[in-house]
């Protein structure tokens, strides 16, 4: 698995970057000639189909060829922040949650949350005994 450090763009954003590049409307065949050496034509008309899809770009036929010209004020992609912005109360990204309570020990909590467990399992085989005999 390639590293962060090793990780190359995509091939849609390179198509995105050369048709802002261009400014202007441009084929598909004249993206192929000036991206030859980055990514070959299968790639980049993937990554024109995604953009179109995705409303950063958009096409318009004129003598049975397609112009794409890039459309930024309506592409609905998930913006790149730059900077992370440090959260307050940061989020738990693994395991079960725990509840904090600086008055009590941790153990005292991890004891009462096996209670609780404990205390559901035996309502809800209590609840099937009842559905049981009805």
């Amino acid at each position: 698995m390639a590293k962060k450090k090793d990780a190359q763009p995509s091939k849609t954003s390179l198509v995105l970057k050369a048709l802002e590049a261009a400014d202007d409307f441009v084929t598909a065949a004249q993206l192929v000639k000036t991206m030859a050496a980055v990514a070959n034509p299968n790639q980049i008309s993937a990554a024109l189909h995604h953009l179109k899809n995705r409303h950063a770009v958009d096409c318009m036929e004129s003598d049975g060829s397609l112009w794409w010209y890039t459309t930024p004020d309506l592409d609905d992609r998930t913006k790149t922040v730059d900077e992370r912005v440090v959260e307050e109360n940061p989020r738990r990204r693994r395991g079960s949650p725990v509840i904090v309570d600086e008055a009590r020990p941790r153990a005292v909590v991890k004891s009462t949350t096996k209670r609780f467990k404990t205390e559901a399992q035996e309502a809800n085989e209590i609840a099937a005994r009842i559905r049981k005999k009805n």
